[in-house]
C-alpha cells in the first residue's frame, strides 16, 4: 500500500514538476518567498514570521494563502491538485539546494549497477529499472527546483549585502586640498569686504540726499522774518491774554444771537451772524455814522454799474465785506464797557484768530431812532472802501 501511494505521488509530482517553476514565478514576491522558505529551506512558522515581522500564526496563514494561490495557478494551467496533496508533495519532493551534479550522479549509479549484475538476471533488470526511475525522478526534481533555489539564494545574498551596506557608516566627505580651501576663504573674505563697502557707499549717498540744501539769502531772510513775526504774535497774545485772566474767551460754538437791545447784545449778535453767514442779522448789527455815510455814498456812486446793481446800497456792500472779506474770529471776550451818553457806548474787546493771534479793539456802538443798537463803522474804514470796490469789481461777471 505504501508503495502504491508513493507511486501515485511520484506520478502527480511528474505532472506538476515541469510547470512548477513557471507557476512559482507568477506569484508575487512575498508569496514566492514564503513558499521557498517553508518547503525548500525547511523554515518554521516562527522563523518565517520573524523575517516578515509577523506572529507564527499569521506567518502560517501567509504560507497557506501562498500555497492556495500556487494551486490556483496550476489549476488554471490544467493541473488539478488538491491543496493537501500539493502540501504533501512539496514537503516530500522539494529540496533546499539540488546539487548541480545530481543528475549525472544518478545516471552513473544506474549504469554501474547494470554493469555489475548479469544481463540474464531478472533482478538486475528490475533493480536497474527501479533505480532508473529513481534517477530520472531525481534529475527531474533537480531540473525544476535548482533554478528556483539558486535564484532564491542569490536574492538572499543580495538582501544581506544591501543590509550590510546600509549598516556601514557613510564615507567621510572628500576633503579639499589645503591650497583650495585657503583660496576659497580668501575669495569669501574679499566678497564680504566688497559688500560692506557697497553698503557704506549707499548709506553715504542716502545721507547726502537727505541733507537739507543750504537756503538762499532771500529764503533765509524770509524765514527769519517769519520767525520774528511768529515770535511777536505769541508774545503779543500772552500780553493781551494776561489782562483780566478771570474773563473767559467765548468760543465759536458758544456764539449766540442775542438781539439788539443793548450794545453788548448787538456785539454778540454781530459775531454770531459772521460765524453763521446770516446777512440779515449782520445788516441790523452794523451801521454808518453821518460823516462816514456821506463818504461811503460818494464812493458807492462811483462804483461800476454791475456793482451798484448787485448790492443796491453801500450798507449791503459793507455787510458782504464784513462777512466774506474780513477774517472771522475763533473766540472773543469783552474786557470793559463804558457809556458815552444815553445812545452811545464803547466796548473794549479782544478777538482771538487762528495761529494764536490776538487783537484788542475799542468798538463804538450807537442806538438808532428805532432803538436798535448797531456797531458804528468808523470813518477810517471808508479809506479801505476803494480796495473793497476793486476786489468786488474783479469778482463781478461781465
Amino acid at each position: 500500500m505504501s508503495n502504491l501511494e508513493s507511486n501515485e505521488s511520484d506520478a502527480v509530482w511528474k505532472q506538476i514538476a515541469p510547470h512548477l517553476d513557471e507557476a512559482i514565478a507568477q506569484l508575487n514576491s512575498v508569496e514566492r518567498d514564503v513558499i521557498l522558505w517553508r518547503y525548500f529551506e525547511r523554515r518554521t512558522a516562527e522563523q518565517i514570521g520573524g523575517r516578515l515581522g509577523l506572529t507564527p500564526e499569521a506567518a502560517q496563514k501567509r504560507v497557506a494563502r501562498a500555497l492556495d494561490r500556487l494551486r490556483g495557478i496550476l489549476t488554471e494551467g490544467g493541473l488539478t491538485v488538491p491543496t493537501a496533496s500539493l502540501t504533501a508533495l512539496l514537503s516530500t519532493q522539494a529540496v533546499q539546494s539540488a546539487p548541480v551534479g545530481l543528475a549525472a550522479s544518478a545516471i552513473t549509479a544506474v549504469s554501474a549497477t547494470s554493469a555489475i549484475l548479469p544481463a540474464t538476471s531478472t533482478l538486475p533488470i528490475i533493480m536497474a529499472s527501479t533505480k532508473a526511475k529513481i534517477g530520472l525522478g531525481l534529475v527531474l526534481a533537480a531540473s525544476v527546483t535548482t533554478p528556483l533555489v539558486l535564484q532564491h539564494q542569490i536574492n538572499t545574498r543580495l538582501r544581506d549585502e544591501i543590509a550590510r551596506l546600509r549598516a556601514e557608516p557613510a564615507p567621510p566627505p572628500v576633503q579639499a586640498a589645503p591650497s583650495d580651501t585657503a583660496e576659497l576663504e580668501r575669495l569669501r573674505g574679499e566678497h564680504d569686504e566688497l559688500l560692506r563697502l557697497r553698503g557704506q557707499v549707499s548709506q553715504l549717498r542716502q545721507q547726502v540726499a537727505n541733507q537739507p540744501k543750504a537756503p538762499t539769502k532771500a529764503i533765509s531772510d524770509g524765514r527769519n522774518k517769519a520767525d520774528d513775526g511768529r515770535a511777536f504774535e505769541l508774545e503779543n497774545a500772552r500780553t493781551l491774554l494776561a489782562k483780566a485772566p478771570e474773563i473767559p474767551m467765548i468760543q465759536r460754538n458758544e456764539f449766540r444771537n442775542a438781539g439788539y437791545a443793548t450794545s453788548l447784545a448787538s456785539f454778540d449778535t454781530m459775531n454770531w451772524a459772521a460765524a453763521n453767514r446770516n446777512t440779515n442779522a449782520m445788516f441790523n448789527a452794523i451801521g454808518l455814522e453821518s460823516k462816514a455815510r456821506k463818504r461811503a455814498d460818494e464812493l458807492f456812486a462811483q462804483m461800476p454799474e454791475p456793482i451798484r446793481q448787485k448790492y443796491g446800497s453801500v450798507d449791503a456792500l459793507l455787510v458782504d465785506w464784513k462777512m466774506n472779506l474780513a477774517e472771522a474770529p475763533e473766540a472773543y471776550r469783552v474786557l470793559s464797557q463804558r457809556e458815552d451818553g444815553p445812545d452811545a457806548a464803547i466796548l473794549t474787546v479782544q478777538f482771538q484768530y487762528p495761529n494764536s493771534r490776538v487783537r484788542e479793539n475799542d468798538l463804538s456802538f450807537y442806538r438808532d431812532q428805532s432803538g436798535v443798537w448797531r456797531q458804528a463803522m468808523p470813518p477810517q474804514v471808508m479809506d479801505k472802501l476803494p480796495y473793497v470796490i476793486s476786489s468786488q469789481a474783479t469778482n463781478v461777471p461781465p
